[in-house]
């Protein structure tokens, strides 16, 4: 429970411990009982709610009882047998169960709605209908009767304790009395249509808060005081439209409105401090004062006359100066401090567009700063002199006052910048004698201004940062306001970072030099894209930036700002020499390839720096180093203007960068890694053309077909590709062998090598010694290069198809006999069989160089799959050399000419033989012997395919079945795989079979769905033998179906023309037949299916003669089988439910 109450001397937070804090004044007794009864009614409320809650939960159970126990009672009677010999005992029916109630408190709240809805309708209709059917006296008599009558009620509620009864009947009273008003209003009572409407509109409304307010002081209701202070609120702006005001009466009529509900949170009862009224007084309060300063705003800005603007200000400090009077009233230091701001505000406001309004002026800007700096003097002279809260905010509203200064001259240094930018155009062609053209001496006195009233708000440690921003600012603006060349802004920039530079090296803590350091960077910035103009000015430019950058590097190399102000200045120094002497070239007109090959001088350079600097400045070397991997990482990127390929700059960049392994910043960073990819990716990109030639061009050879006979075709190669694979190639060597020593050393030092190869580019290439992990490193390189040197040399087909295969394989099989398997082995694996594919498509355009490719591949599978140190590779080459087999088989078949039988007869042939390879794989190696199994039948399924008739599939079909027969026969196999097997070749000689029928045109449905059924029904029989647990349905449900369907379908579409008498009388034996087998072998499935094809059978016997009996004879046996249903129901009930309860429990 709550202990605080509002003062009531003061208004201010007291408690019943210590009193008021703010007046002193001690506990209040009549709040103390106030909060002491606050209490008991919350706690007699809970009880309240508790009873209620607890008689609802007891009716509720004492209706469930009731409900069961007649519905048990029911179900007795209904059960219970009927006795001859004695007449049935008396039994009395339950009573109906009752009826729900709905509770007490439900049914008040409904009539209360109800009654609520139905007065207002009420109203509505005699206003609306019957008003015009009676004279006015009676009219106002039946009027004022009706809600004199209506307001009359709610005393009585209120003293019965029926609140919400009270608080409804005076809401609709209320509205009353407006409909009265407005009853008035149409009948023209009174000569009330003389009147302005607004203002006759405002007279009702002020009548209804006055009755309102008045109604509420003898009832203590809660809703005559929402509804006083509601309709009070558009009382004065109706007023201001009935006297046709201007805006300015607008404004007074919305801060009037203000003023009233200030009053209203000042006099009401404060007790009522939290209630609805006031949460009401201070949302409308604050609309209104937003309506009223923006109509005011509006009138300001509207105006023109000195005089008439000066009104308008007046009228828009009004509502904030009101404001501010509720907050000092009502002692709340957070609003005052506010409501202060935003006067403050208001005041800036209004004295601008006073001053904007004066003639002969012409310096706008400087006009508002001098607005800003006399607010900004007032706040630095309040401040100190206010309580802390408080004094903040004219503080907080000179600054947000002073924000469109701040913003206009920094948007005028923006322009300034922009106008010197343009005039350095276009670029590197400006005329050097072209002047900055701009606007006058406005900005640059209101930037001055600006700042002085900046300095009075802010603290003094910011002062040196204010005028640093000012200076360069300035140095924005001179140009264009005194018409200084384009140039100067350039050197006015250079200075400009020159300065912030020493301050922020001077700086003590880092927090001091961060906004030193972006003033640094902007003017450096602007001072790049003004020199733009001409290519001399930029290259002095950047050598004034590389030479301050390094200059202030070796300065403070010994002090505290050596670490951010240091470090970055060695960066942006490094960073700025190559641009420097690319453009000094460029101004001295020299060739673009000379530039080029300078500046691959430059980035060594850069490199050299690198190494030293580790050396003597160590605490630079990640800077130095940085510069230097950025320099070799684009090295492909500024080679493009020149002439010399740039596949070479790139694989220059890559050597750059294992140049730099050995310094400890790139080990300890793993930068390295990062700089290699673009070298590395424009590398493949720039060769990808040639790549093409060995990679993608090989599968050319099928645009015209297999074995066309048609050469693929073949690209010229340029030599210069070959030689940037190969130094490609040697930076992969030196890499390995690099890390490979780094990390034998480090070993040997005992120091881990995770913390020197955060790459971890030596694990990735593998253990052993520095010359095999260079080995391995390399190699994926040379397997590409090993084709592309056949393709430069113009080597003839299938020259390079096959050095690409032959390379692939090789990498493949080394792949697969590496000791360990690493990170990198998946994708060198792929790379390894992208060049296989592209030697098999490339030698797919003659029968010999396809038998050659794929035997090669057979023979280097079958290595892998002896020889592999890991299962996954072994399976993967018997795989791969069981396809190559089958398709040199198929090859072979094809280029002797032994169409049509050959092809399949020889891939059936290869089939068998990895058949016999799983078999033996079977024995030895389980694991591996999945892969010859699945490529084995899938040849089989290939010959298949590739027969041109059904008898020569029929004999396919035969030849397998017998293969399998054969497989089944090993020995040490388990009698379920021999099974298995054994179904396998039942189904093949079945499918055979089913081939040769139709090579014979054979029709009959049962020769073909017999077999299958009978070799189905064994299956099963198999399956249940070995699963005892194992349902009817699974085991025999396929053979069923396979048997009865396919003779049901026939069976049910026959006509006349075709009866099927001796499949019919044939398919209901057999389903006979089904149903006694599975009846004596207690199986669900057999009886089901057999019942059920019994019963269509008799169906489609029933249809047969149902044209031959007369039309009544159906519906007489249907009537006489429902009365004999109805009359032995209970005992056609019970047969059903045996009937179920035994097909239940068969299996």
């Amino acid at each position: 429970m709550t202990t605080t109450y509002p003062c009531p001397h003061c208004g201010a937070p007291a408690s019943l411990d210590g009193g008021c804090p703010a007046c002193g004044a001690g506990p209040d007794p009549d709040a103390a009982e106030v909060i002491r009864i606050d209490g008991e009614l919350d706690g007699l409320q809970r009880e309240l709610h508790a009873a209620r809650t607890l008689v609802a939960d007891l009716d509720r159970r004492i209706q469930d009882a009731r409900g069961r126990r007649a519905s048990l009672a029911a179900r007795v009677v209904a059960r219970r047998a009927p006795v001859v010999t004695a007449p049935p005992p008396s039994f009395t029916p339950p009573p109906a169960p009752a009826e729900p109630r709905l509770s007490t408190l439900t049914v008040q709240n409904v009539l209360f709605t109800l009654g609520g809805l139905l007065l207002v309708v009420a109203a509505a209709v005699f206003t609306a209908v019957a008003w015009a059917q009676v004279g006015v006296t009676g009219r106002a008599l039946l009027l004022a009767g009706a809600t004199v009558a209506v307001l009359a009620v709610p005393p009585f509620a209120v003293r019965r304790g029926l609140t919400a009864a009270a608080e409804t009947l005076a809401a609709v009273g209320l509205l009353m009395i407006l409909l009265d008003g407005y009853a008035a209003w149409a009948v023209d009572f009174l000569r009330v249509r003389d009147l302005q409407p607004t203002g006759y509109a405002a007279a009702v409304l002020t009548v209804s808060a006055l009755v309102s307010l008045g109604y509420s002081w003898p009832t203590r209701l809660h809703g005559p005081r929402i509804a006083a202070l509601l309709l009070a609120q558009p009382v004065l702006p109706l007023l201001a439209a009935a006297a046709e005001a201007d805006l300015a009466g607008w404004s007074l009529a919305f801060t009037g409105t203000l003023v009233l509900d200030i009053a209203v949170l000042r006099i009401r009862p404060s007790r009522f401090a939290t209630d609805v009224v006031g949460s009401l007084a201070h949302v409308c309060g604050a609309l209104a004062a937003v309506a009223a300063g923006g109509v005011a705003l509006v009138h300001l800005i509207v105006q023109d006359a000195p005089a008439d603007v000066a009104v308008a200000g007046v009228v828009l400090v009004l509502p904030t100066l009101a404001l501010a009077g509720w907050a000092v009233l009502a002692r709340i230091p957070l609003a005052q401090a506010i409501t202060a701001g935003l006067a403050l505000i208001t005041v800036g406001v209004a004295a601008t567009g006073w001053a904007w309004s004066m003639p002969g002026t012409g310096w706008p800007v400087t006009e508002l700063a001098v607005v800003t700096l006399l607010l900004a003097g007032v706040a630095a002279l309040l401040k100190p002199r206010l309580p802390v809260v408080a004094g903040r905010g004219p503080w907080v509203g000179a600054l947000v006052a002073g924000g469109p200064a701040a913003v206009t001259v920094l948007l005028g240094a923006a322009s300034g910048a922009v106008r010197s930018m343009a005039a350095a155009t276009p670029v590197f062609a400006a005329p050097w004698d072209r002047a900055v053209t701009g606007p006058g001496r406005d900005l640059l006195v209101a930037l001055v201004l600006t700042a002085v009233a900046y300095a009075l708000l802010l603290p003094r440690r910011t002062h040196p940062d204010l005028a640093l921003t000012t200076l360069f600012g300035a140095a924005l603006l001179a140009p264009p306001v005194f018409g200084l060349t384009w140039w100067a802004a350039a050197v006015a920039g250079m200075a400009v970072a020159a300065v912030a530079l020493v301050l922020a090296a001077r700086s003590r803590t880092l927090q001091d030099a961060v906004p030193r350091v972006a003033v640094c960077v902007f003017a450096a910035l602007h001072a790049i894209l003004t020199g733009l103009g001409q290519a001399g000015a930029e290259a002095a430019v950047c050598g004034a930036i590389a030479l301050l950058g390094l200059g202030t590097a070796v300065a403070v190399r010994n002090t505290p700002r050596s670490a951010d102000v240091g470090a970055g200045s060695v960066t942006a120094g490094l960073l700025a020499v190559p641009p420097a002497v690319w453009l000094a070239l460029y101004a001295a007109d020299v060739p673009v390839t000379a530039r080029v090959r300078v500046s691959l001088a430059v980035a060594v350079l850069l490199c050299l720096t690198a190494h030293a600097v580790t050396r003597r400045l160590p605490g630079y070397s990640p800077n130095a180093v940085g510069v230097a991997l950025l320099a070799a990482a684009t090295a492909p990127f500024w080679s493009l203007p020149g002439a010399d390929p740039s596949a070479l700059y790139a694989t220059a960049g890559l050597l750059l960068v294992v140049a730099l392994l050995p310094l400890p910043a790139v080990r300890s960073s793993g930068a390295a890694a990062i700089a290699a990819l673009l070298p590395a990716g424009a590398l493949l990109v720039l060769i990808a053309p040639d790549l093409a030639v060995v990679v993608l061009e090989p599968w050319t050879a099928l645009d015209d077909g297999v074995w066309s006979g048609v050469l693929p075709r073949q690209s010229p190669v340029a030599w210069s590709s070959v030689a940037a694979l190969a130094g490609a190639t040697l930076a992969a060597a030196l890499t390995g062998l690099l890390l490979a020593r780094l990390a034998g050393a480090m070993a040997d030092t005992g120091s881990e090598a995770p913390s020197e190869d955060p790459s971890g580019a030596a694990r990735t290439v593998g253990g052993g010694s520095p010359l095999m992990v260079a080995v391995r490193a390399a190699a994926p390189l040379v397997a590409l290069l090993v084709p592309l040197i056949f393709a430069a040399a113009g080597a003839a087909w299938p020259a390079v198809p096959i050095a690409a295969l032959v390379t692939g394989l090789a990498g493949m099989l080394a792949v697969a006999f590496a000791p360990v398997r690493h990170r990198a082995s998946d994708l060198l694996t792929i790379l390894f069989g992208v060049l296989v594919a592209a030697g098999l498509a490339g030698s797919a355009a003659g029968h010999g160089a396809t038998i050659a490719a794929f035997t090669l591949v057979a023979a280097a599978s079958t290595v892998a799959g002896l020889a592999g140190r890991r299962p996954v590779d072994r399976i993967t080459g018997w795989a791969a050399g069981t396809i190559s087999l089958t398709v040199v088989a198929y090859t072979i078949a094809v280029a002797a000419d032994l169409e049509p039988a050959g092809p399949p007869l020889f891939v059936l042939a290869a089939a068998a033989l990895i058949v016999a390879l799983e078999a033996v794989l079977a024995s030895r190696r389980p694991a591996e012997a999945i892969a010859p199994f699945v490529v084995g039948h899938a040849s089989a399924v290939v010959a298949l395919t590739l027969t041109e008739s059904l008898g020569w599939a029929a004999l396919i079909c035969k030849l397998w079945a017998l293969a399998l027969t054969v497989r089944a026969l090993r020995p040490g196999e388990t009698r379920r795989t021999r099974f298995r097997y054994a179904l396998a070749a039942g189904s093949v000689a079945l499918l055979g079979w089913w081939l040769l029928l139709s090579s014979r045109d054979v029709e009959t449905v049962e020769i073909y769905t017999l077999p299958a059924a009978v070799l189905a029904l064994i299956a099963g029989w198999f399956a249940r033998r070995y699963r005892s647990g194992l349902s009817s349905w699974t085991a025999y449900g396929s053979a069923l179906g396979a048997a009865i369907l396919p003779s049901l379908y026939v069976v049910a579409a026959s006509d006349a023309d075709d009866p099927q008498y001796l499949r019919r009388l044939l398919l209901g034996a057999g389903a006979l037949l089904i149903l006694l087998a599975g009846a004596r072998a207690r199986l669900q499935a057999p009886v089901v299916v057999g019942g059920g094809t019994l019963l269509l059978v008799a169906l489609h016997e029933l249809i047969q003669v149902w044209d031959l009996v007369p039309r009544w004879v159906p519906l007489a046996v249907g009537g006489l089988l429902l009365v004999g249903i109805a009359t032995t129901m209970e005992q056609r009930r019970r047969d059903l439910a045996r009937l179920r309860d035994a097909v239940t429990r068969m299996t």
